[in-house]
């Protein structure tokens, strides 16, 4: 995978997220039937789940093009920066946890040194939202790349908060949620804002090479 074809799947899971997205708030007003407006809270409650898994969509797939172009570039353990040496290394700490014992150790320890050999192939499942991409765990999922928040991200934080407490009050059957038109457009405006400053970070990164070590 080339950078040129990293940055145009990067847009492709952006284009059709967001096609998705703008058509939700147009739907209700392809009906005219009178009976049909009546049913509008209970769309733009439905509307809600929906934003929700394009947010954490995007968030989690972008990400995962990314550990697959760094596993493509064939890096060298010399050449990687630490964060990416973390990232390959990730699940093998977990041997490490708690009162691990000499097997695990050594188990730990063998996967290492192949991997200096081999160089660095990351599994593609440390990319996890968990389920609940709230603020938190945007911010710990960037860090993984040693992408910074940037004040265009951190200016959608409480729109982001507020997404995911309704998406989790609606996913846990919680029927004082009231959502309305103005509420999805919001959240839709949000994450469309989020999606394209994301992939922003992702071209500085890509380009300015961040995944390499710097020469002290």
């Amino acid at each position: 995978m080339t950078e040129h074809e990293l940055q145009c799947l990067l847009v492709a899971e952006r284009e059709w997220r967001i096609t998705e997205l703008e058509f939700c708030k147009k739907i209700p007003f392809l009906y005219t039937y009178p009976s049909f407006r009546s049913h509008y809270p209970l769309f733009w409650k439905f509307c809600i789940p929906m934003i929700y898994s394009h947010w954490e969509g995007f968030c989690v797939a972008s990400m995962k093009l990314l550990v697959d172009y760094l596993n493509e570039i064939s890096l060298s353990y010399q050449d990687a920066a630490n964060h990416v040496l973390l990232l390959d290394n990730r699940k093998r700490f977990s041997y490490l946890q708690g009162n691990c014992s000499t097997d695990q150790q050594s188990r730990f320890l063998n996967e290492f040194l192949a991997s200096q050999k081999t160089g660095v192939h990351i599994d593609r499942s440390v990319v996890s939202a968990n389920s609940n991409l709230n603020f938190k765990q945007l911010s710990k999922m960037l860090s993984y790349f040693e992408i910074s928040v940037s004040p265009v991200l951190d200016q959608q934080k409480p729109t982001i908060e507020k997404l995911v407490w309704y998406r989790n009050s609606i996913a846990h059957g919680e029927n004082s949620i009231t959502v309305t038109q103005k509420d999805v457009e919001t959240f839709i405006s949000c994450i469309t804002k989020c999606i394209d400053e994301m992939l922003s970070l992702f071209s500085t990164y890509i380009s300015s090479l961040n995944y390499c070590k710097k020469d002290s």
